[in-house]
């Protein structure tokens, strides 16, 4: 799956959380707009 998102910010933040274990890009992306809430 590719998803796009509007910021770069989003991306790099995305990018460093999928490279925790277990988790992917779409629990990453969760997270991290979780966090923005």
């Amino acid at each position: 799956m590719n998803l796009q998102y509007p910021s770069v910010l989003l991306e790099k933040a995305i990018g460093e959380f999928s490279k925790l274990p277990g988790i992917g890009r779409k629990t990453a992306a969760r997270l991290v707009l979780y966090l923005l809430r």
